[in-house]
């Protein structure tokens, strides 16, 4: 469950962006809360649903592309050696900002423990990154990245006092550390981190001039088929019981 995450220098967002499914105590009603266990914290309380709403243009799409661009980058489907940060794209109309390196950071619960993971890059490299986490309930430093000198093509870890006895390992510079822990280097405390931050549904709805990734594919196709497959994924979503297709090879889907 994400509990907090802030990025900074993005697309529209200039400063600093928060975003938070912590009720605070006046405005939260009961029925819009749930609580998730930890194992050292207690129940945490969390919101059941958050809206982001705001004008036209105003940005609410791009902190869904920054996340659905991050859960991309876990999964190492976008970078390749030498090649830009896919996912770094500045505020342009500031020459404070155009070149400057983009901030995120993410908390969440996984596995009944609370993490806290964040990053910082600039278009060829990432420039800091760190995971803790909050085990019994006080910090604890899991990894966090060195910097080789630039002529390297690699960056290393350095793991926490409670992880030193874990076998240190490269990367590329344009490739996150975190990334590692999914397949390659299994380590228990990182591994379900990462694995929280690979399993994030990421979705933008039905507009094809927003629609991200995986929700393309399903769309990019001839127009009836579009239409029909936009009825199925609309009916998927809301779950209308007597919804029913009828006549399947007609050009669209039908419903009565």
């Amino acid at each position: 469950m994400i509990l907090n995450l802030e990025f900074k220098n993005y697309r529209s967002f200039k400063g600093t962006c928060s975003f938070t499914t912590e009720p605070t105590s006046s405005k939260a009603k009961v029925e819009n809360l749930c609580e998730v266990e930890t194992k050292a914290e207690g129940n945490k309380k969390a919101l059941k649903i958050s809206l982001i709403f705001g004008a036209n243009a105003s940005g609410k799409t791009n902190i869904i592309k920054f996340l659905y661009g991050f859960r991309r980058w876990v999964l190492n489907l976008d970078n390749r050696v030498g090649e830009d940060i896919a996912l770094y794209q500045p505020f342009k109309f500031d020459s404070a900002t155009a070149d400057a390196p983009i901030e995120f950071s993410m908390e969440f619960i996984a596995q009944r423990v609370r993490y806290k993971y964040a990053v910082c890059f600039s278009r060829l490299q990432i420039e800091s990154e760190s995971l803790i986490s909050y085990p019994n309930g006080k910090q604890t430093l899991l990894y966090e990245r060195t910097l080789r000198p630039k002529d390297k093509e690699s960056d290393t870890i350095k793991f926490g006092s409670s992880l030193s006895t874990s076998k240190p390992f490269n990367v590329f510079k344009n490739q996150l550390l975190i990334s590692k822990f999914l397949k390659d280097t299994p380590c228990e405390p990182i591994t379900n981190a990462a694995k929280y931050l690979a399993d994030m549904v990421i979705s933008n709805g039905f507009h094809e001039d927003t629609v991200l990734g995986e929700d393309k594919e399903i769309l990019r196709c001839s127009i009836p088929v579009l239409t029909t497959r936009r009825c199925l994924l609309n009916f998927w979503l809301s779950r209308i019981p007597d919804w029913q297709i009828f006549n399947w090879k007609s050009e669209a889907a039908m419903w009565k």
